[in-house]
C-alpha cells in the first residue's frame, strides 16, 4: 500500500467535509456507507492522481480517523490551551509557533497536518471558533486558521 501524499490528505479532508455536510446524506448513513461515499468523493476530487486502485473505504477511514483527525484534534487542543491566556503583543503567528513547539514537546513528533486544517475547519468539530470560549466567537480565529493553513509548514521548518 502506497503512503498518502499531502495532496491526497487534502482531497480526503475535502471529501470528508463534503459528505459530512451533505444535507441529504449527512449523518443518516451507516458507517460503511459513509466511508464508501467519502471514497467515491475522494476519487472524484483526486482523479488526476494514479491510485492504482489502492484506496479502499477501510483504508481512507483509517487514514482519516487514526491519523489526520486524531493529530489535528490534538494540535487544536494545544492551540486552544495556548490561546486561553492572551499574551500582550502576541500575533497569531506567535500562538501557532508556540502550539507547534508544545505539540512537539507533548507528543514527541512534529505536527504535519497543517495542510488539512483549512479544509477541516469548515466543520464545528475542527473549528477553533467552536472550541474557544465555549463556542463564543473568537475575534482572531480566521487569522489563526490563515496562519495555520498557509504558514504551518514554514513554522515547523518543513519548507
Amino acid at each position: 500500500m502506497q503512503n498518502y501524499t499531502t495532496e491526497e490528505d487534502i482531497f480526503l479532508c475535502r471529501a470528508y467535509v463534503s459528505i459530512s455536510s451533505d444535507p441529504i446524506k449527512g449523518n443518516d448513513q451507516k458507517s460503511d456507507d459513509f466511508w464508501s461515499n467519502v471514497l467515491d468523493e475522494f476519487l472524484k476530487l483526486s482523479y488526476k492522481i494514479d491510485h492504482s486502485n489502492s484506496r479502499t473505504p477501510t483504508g481512507i477511514r483509517q487514514r482519516f480517523k487514526a491519523t489526520i483527525s486524531a493529530k489535528v484534534s490534538k494540535f487544536l487542543s494545544v492551540l486552544k490551551s495556548i490561546k486561553s491566556t492572551e499574551i500582550s503583543g502576541y500575533t497569531e503567528k506567535d500562538y501557532c509557533e508556540d502550539a507547534t513547539e508544545d505539540y512537539y514537546g507533548k507528543y514527541g513528533e512534529r505536527f504535519k497536518f497543517g495542510h488539512c486544517l483549512e479544509e477541516l475547519a469548515k466543520l464545528p468539530k475542527f473549528n477553533l471558533d467552536s472550541m474557544i470560549n465555549n463556542n463564543k466567537k473568537s475575534k482572531n480565529t480566521n487569522d489563526v486558521m490563515n496562519v495555520i493553513g498557509s504558514n504551518l509548514e514554514q513554522l515547523i521548518g518543513t519548507k
